[in-house]
């Protein structure tokens, strides 16, 4: 599974005032105390305060801002940090959403049969479901304890049940210790794991793995050796990581995709496990299982794998235009939210070709809210009446980042509003 901090969030905001009993402030001006912030700023960084009439507001998050898929069932936070699930279903009309954890999830990774939410607080929990329908009627129990009392950003899901954790500073760590995850005060931008290894990239760029090499995963040769150490792949121009069960995948700077692994060798017809499989234009991507799934900049999809039934080679295939923002993948499906927020999922098998595979299903999400095209919400989140930033800002950008935000005050009355974050240079000391 692929760490999915580096692209997280959709802001709309609802906006309750109440000064007194009977006395309403009404939501007619919503209005960001700042709307710049210095360059080469770390994750959760103030930007300003949104108030309303001078007075600070209370916020909530409708919109999904984070997904994960665990066997059947996708997970996903909306209207505020609120976590819910849906049972995939081949085709038709998607089950209706159940809603798990009410107000403060602020991330999500899902394990087998598992997933780990991180809460505003800092802490980590593990939640087990289990789902039935009977008569139409979905019916849910689950059980969940908590892993880690704070200072968690983001979890991933490794093996033999560790979920290694980052903290705001990118620092990493496990929910216990343990001497064959040597993980303990590294940093990553982007971390992923497969079966039974671990690949992250630094912030310098810098690609680093550790663990199982029996596929070739994380070099090109010492193909069944074992990496005890986390050891340093490429020197620099990484910016994303996915993998696979037996294979690597990684973005560079110039917008191409690789891949690691035995099986690119049948792609590249060479005796080289690493391949560039795309040469530009890849803007994300997240894998599991089998396969990877990546978005272009004309915002179309692709899909790659190694080991497809139907393909005597391997080569990307077409998933048409999806125009997603968000992704994440599941053993048998992956799903995406569009620009327009809505949510939808849609079901792969390696068996069949992709033309043969069910129609994409979309969620409908009891109180959806659909924001326009151009926003960049997602790399934004609110808590209370904070805007903080979920990742480091572009200061060579060549347009300010713009977010959509609104308010609803306790009597229905709507105020949309936009506002753009512009990234200034930070001041040299004389």
């Amino acid at each position: 599974m692929k760490t999915k901090f580096l692209h997280l969030s959709w802001l709309v905001l609802c906006t309750l005032l109440i000064t007194g009993p009977g006395h309403l402030i009404e939501a007619q001006e919503l209005r960001l105390s700042s709307t710049a912030i210095q360059e080469n700023q770390p994750p959760e960084t103030l930007v300003g305060r949104f108030y309303s009439d001078s007075f600070d507001a209370v916020h909530y998050l409708p919109g999904v801002h984070d997904l994960a898929i665990s066997r059947d069932y996708l997970y996903y936070i909306a209207d505020g940090g609120d976590l819910w699930v849906v049972k995939i279903v081949a085709e038709g009309e998607a089950d209706t959403p159940i809603r798990l954890v009410e107000r403060g999830v602020k991330s999500i990774t899902a394990g087998t049969t598992k997933v780990y939410y991180a809460m505003e607080d800092g802490s980590l929990w593990e939640l087990e479901i289990f789902l039935n329908n009977t008569l139409n009627k979905p019916t849910l129990s689950s059980k969940k304890k908590k892993l880690v009392e704070s200072n968690v950003y983001q979890a991933f899901h490794a093996w033999e049940g560790k979920v290694i954790t980052m903290n705001t500073e990118g620092y990493l760590s496990l929910n216990y210790p343990d001497q064959d995850f040597p993980v303990e005060g590294q940093t990553a931008s982007s971390l992923a794991t497969g079966f039974r290894h671990c690949i992250f990239a630094q912030e310098d760029g810098s690609l680093w793995g550790f663990g199982s090499n029996a596929n070739e995963q994380l070099m090109l040769s010492e193909s069944g050796s074992q990496f005890s150490t986390p050891k340093r792949l490429m020197a620099g121009g990484v910016q994303d990581v996915a993998a696979t069960e037996r294979e690597t995948y990684f973005t560079r700077v110039d917008g191409s995709l690789w891949g690691i692994g035995k099986g690119m060798k049948k792609f590249s017809h060479s005796r080289e496990s690493m391949a560039r499989i795309v040469s530009s234009g890849v803007t994300d991507l997240v894998a599991k299982d089998w396969y990877c799934v990546y978005r272009m900049e004309d915002g179309t999809a692709q899909l790659f794998a190694t080991d497809l039934k139907y393909q005597e080679s391997p080569a990307p295939i077409s998933l048409g235009k999806l125009n997603a923002i968000l992704l994440t993948a599941g053993k048998n499906a992956f799903a995406y939210t569009k620009k327009d927020g809505s949510l939808w999922y849609q079901k792969v098998d390696k068996e069949k070709p992709n033309e043969d595979w069910p129609k994409p299903v979309e969620i409908r999400h009891p109180r959806a809210i659909f924001l326009p095209s151009y926003v960049d919400n997602r790399f934004f989140r609110i808590s209370g009446s904070k805007l903080l930033t979920k990742q480091e800002l572009n200061h060579e950008r060549d347009k300010p980042y713009q977010i959509y935000v609104r308010s609803v005050d306790q009597q229905g009355r709507d105020v949309r509003k936009g506002f753009s974050i512009q990234v200034i240079e930070k001041t040299k000391a004389p």
